[in-house]
């Protein structure tokens, strides 16, 4: 079965099914539907991004990461509303095929025993790497420390203080814990909770809970067999979403890891997919699962789960944020949304609607084939990255019947399917105009015109310098940390992240308005870190330290 799946024949079907299926989507204004148990799920091609080869997608509240066979790692910013390119890294897929990422750094990893740290807010990307004892399995940061099971080998400890403490030789401070167990995989939340996956027989698996002491070092807190009722099912891996943390076998089985007020923990059954699964996630209630079999499934456990892509050919990635879901099929990158009860009828008729009818729609044949470009923004890139610009329409139509042509002669540019590719050279630092034409079937055309300055180099934003500040517990309190571009660029662009917030606060991503009313048993010294980037990536950071008191 799977040789026939992977015949020629079949991925010529495949394609066209997806083609057919993207054909709908176009037709009613970028976006194909899929009901979910009364919701729908909402793929936005007006959105989507076109990376061929991808083999690995990942995502952050501030980053979306895709991995490339041939262009290496494609860098976005997201938002809720946008998706912004920021840089490429070629040739990256020579370190490895697998990204983790946190809200401050990617890891890059799964070819050899190398390990790369990217960091995200920079221009040049890569933060630093380095060669360890053992192949990584898993890895996870608390603080300033990454954590990196290495099987046999144990739990690596590797410091991120600075590009040049990675590359040290990797501590291993949990020796005497683990020196029986070989130790599979580590989750964490960065500032307050390690969870560490090990085996201690084939069929024996444990679950370590540690708790972060500071910037660098852990306590353990407890560890617990992970025993299932039935003997034969072994627990592979475990999934931290949000809070909550699963454990899930090689048969697809989702178990809650539950703890009692005694702290006793027992394993609560979810549901089986059938395969092994590779990513999970959770937006909006729902939990969105890729199995290593290629399938997306989503829902939870009171309405059941539903399989919405099943076509391992389309390799169906699956990356999760806050800020949204985004999914890559034959390497075309779409946010995904879940539609609420009442919106957008028209969209709910897709289903209904052949590929002809959607052409011919409207008042009548010749205005359902009158492109009509959208605006493009202007452009700002640094010398030696790769411009990944997509092309909208107002007036959507079918692959089949419009065509893009680059009327600009500019060297090293060129379109690729809906998007503009372009890789500048050393000479071509300034502003370059780039003029777009659309042709339909009909010899309908239309154009638009954007302008791409190259910089040689990007001033990062400056923050004000930030005293220690000392606030009340059980008060609200409120301060705004604000930075600016010196290179003059609108305010609104610059975008904040906090690492390490205390518990229970907040920060605006787009205002860097801080909220927080602390509670008595956070009485103390708390430290985290703000990080400002303007519109292309470069970044800037500020400690901050407060102190919160008892009156």
């Amino acid at each position: 079965m799977n040789r026939l799946l992977c015949s020629k024949k079949m991925r010529r079907i495949t394609r066209i099914l997806f083609l057919l299926s993207f054909l709908v989507g176009i037709g009613t204004g970028f976006e194909c539907v899929n009901k979910v148990y009364g919701q729908q799920i909402v793929e936005n091609y007006a959105r989507a991004q076109v990376i061929p080869s991808i083999i690995e997608l990942e995502a952050t509240p501030l980053h979306l990461y895709a991995l490339s066979e041939t262009e290496g790692l494609v860098v976005f910013r997201q938002s809720a509303d946008s998706l912004q390119w920021l840089y490429s890294s070629s040739g990256m897929q020579r370190r490895g095929t697998v990204i983790d990422a946190d809200v401050r750094f990617a890891y890059i990893y799964g070819n050899g025993r190398r390990l790369g740290v990217i960091e995200p807010t920079s221009v040049l990307g890569v933060y630093s790497s380095t060669t360890l004892p053992a192949v990584p399995l898993s890895v996870a940061r608390t603080g300033q420390v990454l954590w990196v099971a290495m099987g046999e080998s144990g739990l690596g400890k590797v410091s991120l203080l600075s590009p040049e403490t990675v590359d040290e030789d990797i501590q291993l401070p949990f020796e005497s814990i683990f020196n029986e167990h070989n130790v599979l995989q580590v989750k964490s939340e960065p500032s307050s909770t390690l969870f560490v996956l090990t085996e201690s027989t084939p069929s024996t698996r444990w679950l370590y809970r540690f708790s972060v002491e500071d910037v660098d070092s852990l306590t353990l807190d407890q560890y617990w067999p992970l025993t299932t009722q039935n003997e034969s099912s072994v627990i592979s891996n475990i999934h931290l979403v949000n809070t909550v943390l699963y454990a899930t076998n090689s048969d697809g089985e989702v178990f809650r890891v539950l703890l009692s007020e005694n702290q006793e923990l027992r394993l609560e059954y979810i549901t089986s997919f059938g395969h092994e699964i590779d990513t999970m996630g959770e937006h909006l209630g729902k939990l969105f699962v890729r199995t290593r079999n290629g399938r997306l499934w989503v829902g939870n456990r009171e309405e059941g789960f539903t399989l919405v892509r099943q076509d391992a050919e389309a390799g169906n990635y699956l990356a999760v944020s806050h800020h949204g879901v985004y999914l890559s099929q034959f390497d075309r990158i779409t946010p995904l949304r879940l539609l609420e009860e009442g919106e957008s009828k028209d969209q709910r008729e897709v289903e209904t609607k052949s590929t002809e009818q959607i052409s011919t729609e409207g008042s009548g044949q010749n205005r359902s084939l009158t492109p009509v470009l959208s605006q493009i923004e202007d452009q700002i890139l640094p010398l030696g990255a790769t411009m990944i610009v997509g092309i909208g329409q107002e007036n959507p139509l079918p692959a089949d019947r419009i065509d893009f042509t680059l009327l600009s002669q500019i060297s090293g540019a060129f379109i690729r399917g809906h998007s503009i590719y372009w890789k500048p050279a050393s000479n071509q630092v300034g502003r370059t105009t780039f003029t777009i034409l659309a042709t339909s079937s009909s010899g309908v055309t239309d154009t638009t015109s954007f302008v791409a300055e190259v910089r040689a180099f990007n001033a990062p934003p400056l923050f004000a310098p930030s005293r220690v500040m000392s606030i009340p517990a059980g008060e609200s309190f409120e301060t705004e940390f604000r930075a600016t571009d010196p290179d003059g660029e609108p305010a609104t662009l610059i975008r904040y992240l906090g690492i390490d917030l205390p518990s229970g606060s907040k920060l605006n991503e787009q205002t860097g308005l801080f909220d927080w009313k602390p509670e008595i048993r956070q009485t103390g010294t708390h430290r985290f870190r703000i990080v400002a980037t303007d519109q292309w990536g470069a970044a800037a950071t500020l400690d901050v330290e407060i102190q919160v008191v008892e009156l």
